[in-house]
């Protein structure tokens, strides 16, 4: 029997070396992104108003198992919040030390996208990507879709002020 190490490695390099990406498609402020489906834990309705804040943290969520998850407006974060429908979606994506809810307009669904059609951002945009967050361009059928990488969405400090609040009940 194989070691739960070994089959992760496994796993890894079996997506490194597959010939398509699964991809969490959405849409915010009219710009669609994805995001690796290997990062997205949940897809829910977001029925829930919470109050605009800093860097679009809109505040905390609680989980049935009792862990508390920071919420963050998408659109308000990457500026694209003008001409917004009201109607929300919300992704739990999962980084490498941090669980977030990530507020969006509209989930369109999973994409296998083809490695043919990830490409790197051109130079002229890369140290202007919205915030540093994008990883790739998906040039597709459909148009240009922007790779979202969630370890990029906060940056460091933000993340540890995060994950301390979580820790501690706190609210940020």
């Amino acid at each position: 029997m194989k070691s739960v190490f070994e089959q992760k490695i496994k796993k890894e390099v079996r997506q490194k070396t597959s010939p398509t990406k699964s991809t969490v498609v959405f849409n915010v402020g009219g710009q669609d992104f994805g995001i690796e489906l290997k990062n997205v834990v949940s897809v829910k309705n977001c029925d829930e108003v919470l109050a605009d804040g800093p860097n679009g943290v809109l505040g905390k969520v609680e989980t049935k198992d009792g862990r508390s998850l920071p919420v963050l407006d998408l659109a308000k974060r990457l500026h694209l919040d003008k001409g917004r429908n009201e109607k929300k979606m919300a992704l739990v994506v999962e980084t490498g030390d941090l669980t977030m809810v990530l507020v969006v307009d509209e989930v369109r669904g999973v994409r296998e996208v083809p490695r043919s059609q990830l490409e790197n951002l051109p130079e002229r945009i890369k140290n202007t990507s919205r915030e540093g967050c994008i990883e790739k361009l998906i040039k597709g059928p459909d148009g240009i879709c922007l790779l979202l990488d969630p370890e990029l969405i906060l940056k460091d400090p933000e993340k540890r002020e995060l994950i301390k609040a979580a820790d501690t009940g706190g609210s940020g």
